[in-house]
């Protein structure tokens, strides 16, 4: 499953430099809902991970064929 994360302060600043797309990545935080209306009026909603821990599984650097599996902690 895909999810999106959100991380704040060094742990951001660390998981900016060492996750990318397709990474697949432990994430232990806490869920938040959000909602909005868009400028159209429609009505949207967002489920986030907010995270105080990560841990980097398999990096996809490169593209799958060169994927490398590790375990990374990121640490804030």
């Amino acid at each position: 499953d895909w999810h999106r994360f959100v991380a704040w302060g060094g742990l951001a600043e660390q998981a900016a430099v060492r996750v990318g797309r397709g990474d697949l990545v432990y994430v232990e935080g806490r869920i938040e809902y959000r909602a909005w209306e868009d400028r159209s009026g429609r009505s949207r909603t967002v489920t986030e991970i907010v995270a105080d821990d990560l841990i980097v599984i398999e990096s996809r650097a490169g593209g799958a064929e060169q994927s490398t599996s590790w375990k990374e902690r990121i640490v804030s």
